[in-house]
């Protein structure tokens, strides 16, 4: 938390922090609606549809969560996961995979939960 000093006289009021999430998903739409739903909750978001470039312009202590696909042409998630944990190691990583066969693979391959965002 952050103090506020602007709050009255004498008087430093903790302001939460706002938590910072990365989007990255090579799927317009799917970004676009995380970053709406998310930003209505509190957390400032930031998306990016080409996982080189969101990589490229990440910075240690900048995001506070990573919301990754696992399947994007030019890098997959993983991949993405392990370049970005070596500049940022306290990072909170999450995947996301809209392909039943990688959710089911990954589970078994990694003992991971996958959230699937396949709604059909």
């Amino acid at each position: 938390m952050k103090s506020n000093k602007n709050s009255g006289p004498g008087f430093a009021r903790l302001v939460p922090k706002q938590r910072r999430i990365l989007i990255i998903d090579d799927e317009d739409d799917l970004t676009l609606s995380l970053r709406l739903v998310l930003g209505r909750n509190g957390f400032k978001t930031v998306s990016c549809t080409d996982p080189l470039l969101a990589y490229k312009n990440f910075r240690n202590g900048q995001y506070d969560l990573a919301i990754l696909d696992i399947k994007m042409p030019e890098i997959d998630g993983f991949l993405l996961y392990q370049k970005i944990r070596k500049k940022d190691s306290r990072i909170k990583i999450c995947f996301l995979t809209d392909s039943e066969y990688v959710h089911e693979e990954t589970r078994k391959e990694y003992g991971l939960m996958v959230l699937s965002n396949n709604l059909s």
